[in-house]
């Protein structure tokens, strides 16, 4: 099953019924019509609706009142998905839309077509503390799911999965934005071509949700982060490709590290060209920041350690590599530059500007891939939330321009969307490791198979998990993959205190405190 359907088409089933049933499409071009009952045309969310799907929607407003509860009003008051106010728009202005989207859970008859934003137990977004994750889950998933015809069931269309290990409020503001993405990836494929077949819903069977046991564990997590570190080590693994794309354990005989007091390296990519060679960050514990270093083989097997002169002053990291008929590049994460450049790589020679990619962008794990003819760089945009979206820019030199992809992000998935290292073929078939960020950063490695890369669509769905060998040394996470010739690079996490970083943090905390008291 895909993670996201991005072009989906308009069909659905009534239930234990494989027959098809047709939905007029929208020319490309149009705008569709969609109607919100339920929810007030000055409030926040329609706002939220409004932008995030200008040039493809219309909104209206159905004079229809929800019930809810003081809490509930409280709990949403001044976030993205605050819904209240006084609306006059008429009760019947469902009749000329195209689209009712039903966020309350109510079904109305007259409707063309009916959308719902539900959570996993099939909640309306906008019943009071939907999308509260399961008990210990920190994850919150979001579904559109759709009904044609009274009697034919709910299929999905698309899903958006998202980190709970946020506070309510910001929590509340990440579901409005994944609600908009949902939106987009649906009416999208009104207009699209494609037809990629949309599954059933099936929700959660579940009795009560216990909120206050959710946020407890959303809780303790955050507290964990706070106290606790990460410490990575980077290993080599002598297996086929192949053998990596079903779900297994990665189990590492041996790790280069360095001592934890110094901080840690991780992001192992290869230097093409220098046999042996290594790109990685170093991690400072003290400085708490990253700089990228070259692990180079001596004649005598020794290893020597060069560091790679960007001149950039702030964090650095994930220095993705890729070669070229004897051009090499090197993509690090420089994401506090906001900006994201490209070097030229060469033995003894200092790192120069290839080309500029972005401005005022923060780029996460920037991966660059060959693919349909066009050059690709994947990212997580972290404007848009760390760690859950995938997006997109493609060219057709390397040189440039860039351009963002009409659809970013292609995906909203914390367990499988930020990249995670190169991507490779088997088979001729296209393959993107990614992270699963859903319990802790950088928990686990997800492969997933690319379909449809093109500049108006994109797909893949996930067919591994690689996780951490748990009686290991670095047993708490995985999150960079580089298949090379000389076998395949992987890093790994190891969760401990950290009395450094902890004092650092504590004084980081201290200034944020302190500062504006001063300045009064």
């Amino acid at each position: 099953m895909a993670s996201s359907i991005l072009g989906s088409s308009n069909w659905t089933l009534r239930p234990g019924d494989p027959q098809e049933l047709d939905s007029p499409k929208i020319a490309q071009g149009q705008k569709v019509h969609i109607c919100v009952p339920g929810i007030s045309e000055a409030s926040p969310l329609i706002s939220v609706l409004v932008q995030g799907l200008a040039g493809r929607a219309e909104f209206t407003v159905a004079n229809r009142p929800a019930s809810t509860t003081p809490f509930w009003r409280w709990t949403v008051r001044s976030t993205a998905l605050d819904w209240f106010g006084r609306s006059k728009s008429p009760a019947n202005a469902t009749a000329s839309s195209d689209i009712l989207l039903d966020l309350h859970g109510i079904e109305d008859a007259e409707a063309r077509r009916v959308w719902r934003v539900v959570d996993a137990f099939g909640r309306p977004l906008l019943k009071p503390f939907a999308a509260a994750p399961p008990d210990r889950s920190l994850v919150s998933s979001l579904y559109l799911i759709e009904k044609v015809a009274p009697d034919f069931g709910w299929v999905t269309l698309a899903e958006a999965h998202v980190s709970a290990r946020r506070s309510d409020r910001n929590l509340l503001n990440s579901l409005a934005r994944a609600t908009v993405w949902l939106l987009t990836a649906a009416v999208q494929s009104l207009s699209s071509e494609r037809t990629a077949r949309p599954h059933p819903f099936e929700p959660i069977s579940c009795r009560s949700v216990h909120r206050s046991r959710a946020r407890l564990s959303r809780t303790a997590a955050r507290l964990r982060d706070h106290l606790r570190a990460d410490v990575w080590a980077i290993c080599t693994i002598d297996e086929p490709v192949e053998n990596f794309l079903t779900s297994r354990v990665v189990a590492p005989r041996t790790w280069f590290e360095i001592a934890p007091g110094e901080g840690f390296v991780a992001d192992p990519f290869p230097w093409p060209g220098r046999d042996g060679a290594i790109l990685h960050e170093r991690y400072s514990t003290r400085s708490g920041r990253g700089t990228i270093e070259a692990l180079v083989p001596d004649p005598d097997g020794s290893h020597r350690t060069v560091p790679l002169r960007l001149d950039i002053a702030t964090h650095l990291s994930y220095p993705f590599t890729y070669a070229e008929a004897g051009l090499v590049l090197c993509v690090p994460e420089m994401l506090w530059e906001r900006r994201q450049l490209i070097y030229r790589l060469e033995p003894d020679i200092p790192p120069a500007v290839f080309c500029v990619v972005a401005e005022d962008v923060a780029m996460a794990d920037p991966t660059l891939f060959r693919h349909g003819g066009l050059y690709w760089i994947a990212y997580n945009d972290a404007d848009l939330g760390m760690h859950e979206n995938l997006c997109l820019r493609y060219a057709s030199r390397l040189e440039g321009p860039w351009t963002p992809h009409p659809l970013n992000p292609v995906k909203i998935d914390v367990r499988s969307s930020r990249p995670a290292g190169i991507p490779f073929r088997v088979h001729d078939i296209l393959y993107r490791p990614a992270q699963d960020c859903s319990q802790t950063y950088g928990c686990a490695l997800v492969i997933n198979k690319v379909s449809t890369c093109t500049p108006t669509s994109y797909e893949e769905e996930p067919v591994a998990r690689l996780t951490p060998d748990p009686a290991g040394r670095y047993p708490d996470g995985l999150h960079t993959m580089s298949v090379t010739s000389q076998g395949i690079l992987f890093d790994g996490k190891r969760i401990a205190f950290n009395r450094v970083i902890m004092r650092r943090r504590a004084q980081q905390l201290l200034r944020t405190i302190v500062q504006p008291l001063v300045a009064q």
